[in-house]
């Protein structure tokens, strides 16, 4: 596919080879600009309510960093590899080659998001919108954050665009042997999106509904045709349920009253029992978290672009189908709706409605593009006003980093930890991870919180002044922190204040 700029001397500076070479130079200097982010804080205003990454970021890594510095692996001491199990098995040859510090995983996490990209850039189809989703999506300010933290989301979401990729490459290959390697490919990438973290199930839908739809689009007239998508649907039907039959039999059954203890805490009072109240949770997580100045470009794109495409392709579509990947996306849109009507919306929730939108966006001014030219001349300026938008909420983002999770690292480097012992508290996870000591949250009536000094012998607590982090597990039990400690260090990280209780290493002793 060559697209001409009519208005510039040379006619192919929107070559396939110019697209690619733009491309891949703005990776390298996406990739860049995450480095000078690696070692910081998360953002200090990106998650306003839930402590976010502060916390999960080493929550959902400590069960495999136990495993690998001590030998131990404690299924039940924790609620990552329940939620998270594919995540730290992807994880867990980086960590033992590289060590189990943050920011080894952090690095996996933006080498993963860039690799996704390249693979997008290598599709004839999808090169153009990978282009712009680059500019208005991996520059947005909360998926830009969030794709150096070493999290589920940013993991599941880019095995979802490689379930996109897979698609692509079936519909070109849709009357060729090819076609069932890349229709099982799409699916499993779905598969391993759920893998990675349990609350993803939903997408296990995306590939057999986008296949049927896509089925339903083409004209009657074209009856091979129809024939060979409906055939599809229903392979894709049946390899879902076999890789949902694998997870059933191999995981779930074996671990199901720990898997059910966990997912009914998780997924308890998420939703307003209502109608109403569903809607009016919606329009304020809308009104405030999702119509907001950092994300409502990239959405009104998202929702303007489809419109504007169906309109201008009209006739084209009656003669045609609507492309398979496009479907996808805005399947991917519609499911991650649900989300917004979630009482409790922390950012890491939504990053995947924005993915699916910027996909939506993506493609339908490549789409717009490749059918109509000229339409390049008020794309280029929407796409690069919208990426220079990014640039200054980033810019900001990078003047107010904080290293306060390192200065905790410090002080626990000249410490002298005891490696054998643990440190208890759910901020341990994230501030004490680089010191290869385990690490067990306290949560009340949830996790480890059974007498926890006489239960773990733990050298260290980490609490908040108030304990609302641990639902006053300590207080709640009558353990006063302050006489079961021979000192007490306050830090102050992010918004919170700290206080570090070492505890009298014969507190157990008779």
């Amino acid at each position: 596919m060559i697209i001409k700029f009519t208005f510039l001397k040379s006619s192919d500076y929107l070559s396939d080879k110019r697209i690619r070479l733009v491309l891949w130079l703005l990776m390298a200097l996406l990739f860049l600009a995450h480095l000078t982010f690696l070692n910081a804080d998360p953002d200090s205003l990106l998650s306003l309510n839930t402590r976010g990454a502060w916390t999960d970021e080493g929550l959902y890594t400590a069960q495999l960093r136990d495993f690998i510095n001590h030998g131990s692996f404690d299924l039940y001491n924790n609620n990552g590899f329940i939620i998270t199990p594919v995540l730290q098995i992807i994880l867990s040859p980086f960590y033992y080659i590289f060590g189990t510090d943050i920011i080894v995983g952090r690095a996996v996490a933006l080498l993963f998001t860039i690799g996704v990209l390249f693979v997008l850039s290598t599709s004839n189809q999808l090169r153009l919108p990978a282009l712009f989703y680059l500019l208005m999506v991996a520059l947005q300010f909360h998926y830009f954050q969030f794709c150096h933290y070493s999290m589920g989301e940013i993991f599941a979401i880019n095995m979802l665009l490689l379930s996109l990729f897979a698609l692509v490459k079936f519909e070109v290959y849709y009357n060729h042997a090819k076609k069932l390697r890349w229709l099982l490919l799409a699916v499993f990438f779905s598969f391993l999106a759920y893998g990675l973290k349990v609350q993803f199930a939903y997408v296990v839908v995306l590939v057999p509904a986008a296949i049927m739809i896509k089925a339903w689009s083409v004209p009657r007239k074209f009856k091979n045709i129809r024939k060979e998508y409906y055939k599809s649907f229903w392979i894709s039907v049946l390899f879902t349920f076999t890789l949902a039959l694998v997870y059933l039999l191999a995981w779930y059954l074996p671990n199901r009253d720990f898997y059910d203890y966990i997912m009914n805490y998780e997924t308890s009072e998420r939703f307003k029992s209502s109608f109403s109240g569903l809607i009016e949770v919606y329009r304020f997580n809308f009104r405030h978290i999702i119509w907001v100045p950092e994300l409502w470009p990239l959405l009104l794109i998202a929702l303007l672009a489809p419109f504007g495409l169906t309109v201008a392709q009209f006739t084209k579509f009656r003669k045609g189908s609507i492309p398979l990947a496009l479907i996808f996306g805005l399947i991917w849109m519609l499911v991650e709706q649900h989300k917004i009507a979630m009482i409790y919306l922390p950012t890491r929730y939504f990053l995947s409605l924005i993915a699916a939108a910027g996909i939506v966006a993506s493609l339908s001014l490549g789409l717009l593009v490749k059918h109509h030219v000229s339409a390049i001349k008020l794309i280029l300026p929407v796409v690069f006003v919208m990426a220079f938008l990014n640039l200054t909420f980033i810019y900001e983002t990078w003047k107010r980093r904080t290293y306060d999770i390192q200065a905790v690292q410090t002080y626990f480097e000249k410490s002298s930890l005891d490696k054998n012992r643990p440190v208890l508290g759910i901020w341990a996870y994230t501030l004490a991870a680089d010191s290869k000591t385990p690490t067990i949250g306290i949560r009340h009536n949830y996790l480890n919180d059974k007498d926890p000094i006489r239960t773990y012998n733990p050298q260290l607590v980490i609490t908040e002044f108030n304990q609302a982090e641990s639902d006053s597990a300590w207080a709640g039990q009558g353990i006063d922190l302050a006489a079961v400690s021979d000192s007490v260090r306050r830090f102050k990280v992010w918004r919170y204040d700290l206080d570090f209780y070492w505890i009298k290493p014969d507190i157990n002793k008779p």
